[in-house]
């Protein structure tokens, strides 16, 4: 088996066969030296004192029960921190996201052990579980809320301190994501809350995960725009974007759309990707920040080549009228 998990490219399997290693290792070997020795006590039907049969009967059940569960869990972990990318190491944010969702598995299998042993070893468990059925019924949201949490910290499509918009709400950061509820605080400063089994259906847009965003800048221009201008539309917004580190240069383009209501309809393309320089992230201030720096270039470019917007033109027109 170790053979086989080396082979494949993924390093969970790994982890699970070193953990199974592992149970055969210290002390742990005296744990299942005693639950082998029960076992073939119980299967060659020997004879022991009534006290001493149920003494040793608790001590295997409780055993077993611990290991089986721990084996369980340990499992689960690895398995949640691959799917959730959180690497070999198990450090970063993926792995600081799940230990609200471990948290919960562990309390979940005590709970399920604790019944499990108390059911072997005679106890009456049948009305407690029921109890704890129309408990379950009664916080259906809540339990619902909580398998939404997991499914969010697994499947991990934002996380704290992205930038989100969820589908008919304002563009907002992530300041937390609970058991319950995902906090996103939107630009103007509110603070917005939602259940996390609305987040898990919502459709969201994560603007902190998008590798470049193309800009598509419409300009209508003064009707009476010679051609030797519109020509040198695209030379000049490359000059422009010339100097911008975080601009892709093969992606510029200048577009005749037609005309407008009040002039020639353009549309300058250029494409902001902060990956271009080391270490550079997407982030929606250096966007627009990119975009006001090339627009206040470009008017002013304009003035000096006698080059007019429609609306200028009409401003021009209504003074002198």
């Amino acid at each position: 088996l170790a053979g086989v998990a080396k082979a494949t490219d993924t390093q969970a399997d790994d982890k699970v066969i070193e953990l199974f290693n592992a149970e055969g290792k210290g002390w742990l070997r005296g744990v299942y030296a005693y639950i082998a020795l029960y076992a073939a006590l119980w299967v060659e039907a020997v004879p022991l004192p009534d006290n001493v049969a149920v003494l040793l009967h608790a001590v295997f059940t409780g055993l077993l029960t611990w290991r089986a569960l721990y084996l369980v869990y340990m499992v689960a972990s690895i398995v949640l921190h691959e799917m959730s990318g959180s690497g070999a190491s198990g450090a970063g944010s993926s792995s600081a996201s799940l230990s609200q969702p471990l948290q919960l598995l562990r309390t979940s299998l005590v709970v399920v052990g604790v019944l499990f042993v108390c059911d072997n070893l005679g106890f009456q468990v049948k009305s407690l579980i029921a109890g704890i059925s129309i408990a379950g019924l009664c916080s259906q949201a809540l339990l619902q809320d909580a398998f939404a949490f997991i499914a969010l910290t697994v499947e991990s499509p934002f996380e704290v301190g992205d930038t989100v918009q969820v589908q008919g709400a304002e563009r907002g950061f992530v300041e937390s994501v609970g058991l319950r509820t995902t906090i996103i605080r939107s630009v103007c400063g509110n603070v917005q809350v939602y259940a996390n089994k609305d987040m898990a259906a919502a459709r969201v847009d994560n603007w902190s995960r998008m590798p470049w965003r193309r800009v598509a800048e419409a300009v209508e221009l003064d009707p009476f725009t010679s051609q030797e201008q519109l020509t040198s539309l695209l030379p000049l917004l490359r000059d422009i974007l010339g100097g911008e580190r975080e601009v892709d240069q093969a992606y510029t383009d200048v577009t005749i759309d037609g005309f407008g209501e009040w002039g020639i309809k353009s549309t300058l393309y250029y494409k902001y990707e902060p990956a271009l320089v080391q270490g550079g992230t997407y982030s929606s201030v250096g966007y627009f920040a990119l975009r006001s720096r090339v627009m206040g270039t470009l008017l002013e470019e304009f003035k000096r080549r006698g080059i007019y917007t429609a609306q200028q033109r009409r401003m021009i027109a209504l003074e002198r009228a």
